[in-house]
């Protein structure tokens, strides 16, 4: 969208490649989501079938709480990869831009903050903080950028 005359069009990316770039990213990530689920599935197998860890419970226990949470934060790195290369085809101006960042760290908010009890984060001590810490520090980012967004909504009227 050309704005004025010594205005340059308002433009996401910065490089014509980062694009791509970045769908590559999602494309690999997803790759390795599917990877790691598909671990998680094979061993919860063998588990269910007595033939790993059939002696001590307590360690398939450790083994698959810290699959589940490497599954959230990789499938939030997904997610985050994504948002942004959608909202790089999307937007057009950087009011927009501003706007979409806002809903989309709302909804990347909402996402972790079901994900925690979904994938039983929240039971284990260690990944609980790792997982409260995170979601306060969306929330935090989230709560900045509709700052921001309002901020400069106020200024354009």
């Amino acid at each position: 969208m050309y704005t004025g005359k010594d205005q340059q069009p308002f433009t996401f990316w910065k490089r014509p490649w980062a694009k791509w770039l970045l769908l590559l990213a999602v494309f690999l990530q997803a790759i390795s989501l599917t990877l790691l689920l598909q671990e998680y599935r094979e061993y919860e197998g063998l588990y269910q079938r007595g033939i790993l860890f059939s002696q001590t419970p307590d360690q398939w226990e450790s083994y698959a709480s810290q699959l589940r949470l490497r599954l959230a934060l990789q499938g939030m790195l997904l997610l985050v990869c994504l948002d942004a290369f959608l909202m790089g085809l999307m937007v057009r101006s950087k009011q927009g831009l501003r706007l979409a960042e806002a809903i989309s760290l709302l909804l990347l908010s909402a996402v972790w903050g079901a994900a925690g009890p979904a994938l039983q984060l929240t039971a284990v001590p260690g990944h609980r903080t790792i997982w409260i810490l995170f979601l306060l520090a969306l929330a935090a980012v989230c709560g900045w950028s509709w700052m921001r967004y309002l901020q400069n909504r106020r200024q354009r009227r």
